[in-house]
């Protein structure tokens, strides 16, 4: 099993949407996994209306999510973090400091694993991710090129949370190619 770690900003949308869709999405490719999603502000809070709904057009139910406060122990627990924008590996690396190997924005995630291919089969998921991680990898993150985050899309209406959902779904399937030992034939390049 996978234990994947969604995290953003306010865990009201992006990182339960991703969530949603990895749970959605692995046991068509035949992965299993566990994920939770937490954000590094606030908790308690219900997922954004029109996350509900986007999620809900693609028949997964978010009415019951309540957002989660990033812990320490959701680290631990996590064997890979996948952020929605770079400053949440920086909130991360200074909460957390070990847990830097184990996280990527899910942006960058697939960029960089499109270069090396998807895990092998039998392959543990921290050798798998350890080429991934670099020192230059985290001097890219310091310089904080958006080029890697998924747009957030709090207060900007509908279509917005739709543009993010769409792209979610992409990166998703991508990730989950990428595990599963997948050719990811519809991974993300640069969206």
């Amino acid at each position: 099993m996978i234990r994947i770690l969604a995290v953003c900003t306010g865990n009201i949308c992006r990182s339960p949407m991703a969530a949603a869709l990895l749970r959605a999405g692995a046991p068509v490719v035949g992965l299993d996994v566990q994920v939770a999603s937490a954000g590094v502000i606030a908790s308690g809070h219900p997922a954004d209306p029109h996350a509900v709904s986007v999620m809900a057009d693609r028949g997964i139910d978010l009415s019951g999510h309540r957002s989660h406060r990033l812990e320490t122990v959701d680290l631990d627990a996590a064997d890979l973090v996948l952020t929605m924008a770079q400053e949440h590996i920086v909130e991360i690396g200074a909460r957390h400091p070990e847990s830097l190997g184990k996280t990527f924005t899910i942006k960058e995630l697939v960029r960089r694993a499109s270069l090396t291919g998807p895990k092998a089969l039998d392959q543990p998921l921290g050798e798998y991710l350890a080429p991934l991680d670099s020192y230059l990898r985290r001097q890219e993150v310091l310089r904080r090129d958006p080029s890697d985050d998924v747009a957030d899309p709090v207060g900007m209406g509908r279509r917005a949370f739709q543009r993010t959902a769409e792209e979610l779904d992409a990166l998703v399937w991508s990730v989950l190619d990428l595990l599963a030992g997948r050719p990811g034939d519809r991974s993300v390049r640069d969206s």
